[in-house]
């Protein structure tokens, strides 16, 4: 395996991960703001620290979301020239690659 493939691989995996950070990472931090609101003063304000946090979790997810989505619509609606995210070359070594079912034969 050469190290270019490698390289393409970890990359890969490092931006699939980051996807998934940007969704997890605010709501987990909206968690732990009620959390510790709520053990430095109580149910109450624990709760209204974890609304405030969590509303802002949500403005920050709603971006990406709504450009993935708006793009996932234009393909589902026929357009063939939305544009979509490059995918990587290489995905595992160890996965075969999909055959062309549309090719002639």
């Amino acid at each position: 395996m050469s190290s270019e493939t490698l390289g393409d691989i970890m990359r890969v995996r490092l931006r699939t991960i980051l996807l998934c950070a940007w969704v997890v990472l605010p709501v987990l931090g909206a968690c732990l703001v009620a959390v510790l609101a709520t053990m430095a003063n109580g149910p109450v304000v624990g709760l209204v620290a974890g609304g405030v946090t969590g509303l802002v979790a949500a403005f920050a997810i709603d971006r990406p979301m709504r450009a993935l989505a708006g793009v996932a619509a234009r393909i589902a609606g026929g357009d063939r020239y939305a544009i979509v995210p490059s995918s990587p070359k290489v995905l595992s070594p160890s996965l075969p690659r999909p055959r062309n079912l549309c090719a002639a034969p």
